[in-house]
């Protein structure tokens, strides 16, 4: 099973983000809310990962700790996007889905395989580089100003982000692209019932206000 094929093809896939209603003011709080209760719980589920990956792989056991790193405090920004939209990330809450997509993750981890990680790591990373400047755009478009705290600094990774990932998946060699390939599968399937979620949420307010 060739997962770099598999990746690119997901990327296209992707590309459908940009018919949602980025320019609404109350399905981009609900995005950035949803992004902030997943984003903090990316460095921890990355050093679970470094802390599972076994002595025969340093090099994945340091890509994961590196990338904790460079993850740290994301979600933060998040945060104050939200809160300059005039709300906040308790009134908007946490979606069940949002939920299970970063709680599947320690399931994987654990019971599957740390390379399975990967299958979540890639799409996400894939996601800002290819399609966050444009979905960035469509937010600006919006006729009242937006905050993209948290767009920024993903829009502005280095894409060789991508190419270092897949150099260590390869270098330490793929027991099981299966796992790779479903996992990343799931994560594509996940992300896009947030955003129908973050839009059901927005039409939802909406009706509320007019109540």
């Amino acid at each position: 099973m060739d997962i770099r094929k598999h990746y690119d093809q997901k990327m296209i896939q992707l590309q459908e983000m940009l018919n949602f209603p980025w320019q609404d003011k109350d399905f981009y709080a609900a995005w950035l809310t949803q992004s902030y209760y997943y984003s903090g719980r990316v460095t921890r589920i990355l050093t679970l990962a470094s802390a599972y990956s076994g002595m025969e792989s340093p090099a994945q056991h340091k890509r994961f700790t590196d990338h904790a790193r460079e993850e740290k405090g994301h979600e933060l920004l998040a945060m104050r996007d939200v809160q300059d939209l005039g709300t906040s990330v308790q009134e908007v809450g946490e979606f069940a889905i949002t939920k299970a997509f970063y709680r599947a993750q320690y399931f994987t981890i654990q019971h599957i395989g740390v390379e399975a990680l990967m299958g979540w790591i890639l799409p996400l990373e894939g996601l800002a580089i290819h399609w966050g400047a444009k979905t960035r755009a469509e937010v600006v478009k919006a006729a009242e100003k937006r905050p993209t705290r948290f767009f920024d600094v993903h829009v502005e990774e280095d894409p060789g982000h991508v190419d270092a990932a897949f150099k260590v998946l390869f270098d330490q060699g793929v027991s099981n692209p299966k796992n790779v390939i479903e996992n990343m599968d799931m994560t594509v399937d996940l992300y896009f019932q947030i955003l129908q979620t973050c839009k059901q949420w927005a039409y939802e307010k909406k009706n509320q206000k007019a109540a």
